[in-house]
């Protein structure tokens, strides 16, 4: 198929891109524009009834040079995501049909959704992180949390006695449901926010306990 290049329409104009199914549950993509975008695309479509209109996605990349400045050079790339065939005149919000299946649809609407991005997105700076020193701030991260109920624990024998004990058990009653529940979900994982976020735990719990 041969493309004439002539844009009708830039992303600026997108205000939202969702992909969904029609009455007869087949995928589809729902777009909506300003009012300008609107009226361009109205006064486009009633002339242009059954004739095909073509998406085009700009993206511009990283070569991996640099220009005299020490700035990166950004390579433009173009890419045609969609063609549809105009069913009517389209006016601030219309649907793309016709899609192959829901994977499409979605991976179609935020591509829209990036278009309507104003400024290019651009990669200042990129860090990769090893596994060792993945496992090696997990292992720190453990061993603060261990850490930090010992001193709960000892805190609140320490000051409540009896009832610092009892506030104990349930404390680590509640640890050991949690990594439990955790070891049983299908792909749940332990992370450095995740080991906060149990640290915190801990912490309403001593407070639940104790006051």
């Amino acid at each position: 198929m041969v493309l004439y290049k002539r844009v009708i329409l830039t992303g600026d104009h997108i205000t939202d891109s969702t992909s969904s199914q029609d009455e007869y549950n087949q995928p589809q993509v729902n777009i909506s524009l300003d009012s300008a975008g609107g009226n361009i695309m109205s006064n486009f479509t009633k002339d242009n009834i059954g004739k095909p209109m073509a998406t085009l996605f700009v993206e511009y990349k990283d070569s991996g040079k640099k220009d005299a400045n020490g700035r990166a050079v950004l390579v433009k790339q173009e890419e045609v995501i969609n063609i549809a065939n105009i069913q009517s005149r389209l006016g601030n919000s219309f649907r793309i049909t016709g899609i192959s299946n829901p994977n499409e649809a979605r991976q179609l609407s935020l591509l829209l959704r990036a278009g309507a991005l104003i400024a290019p997105i651009q990669i200042v700076e990129e860090r990769t992180i090893g596994p060792t020193l993945g496992m090696q701030n997990i292992k720190q991260g453990l061993e603060a949390c261990l850490a930090g109920l010992v001193v709960s624990i000892l805190f609140m024998i320490f000051f409540y006695k009896k009832f610092g004990l009892i506030a104990t058990s349930a404390l680590v009653a509640n640890l050991v449901l949690i990594v439990g529940i955790m070891s049983l979900l299908p792909g749940a994982t332990l992370s450095m926010p995740g080991i906060a976020g149990i640290v915190l735990t801990l912490a309403v719990a001593v407070d639940a306990k104790t006051f």
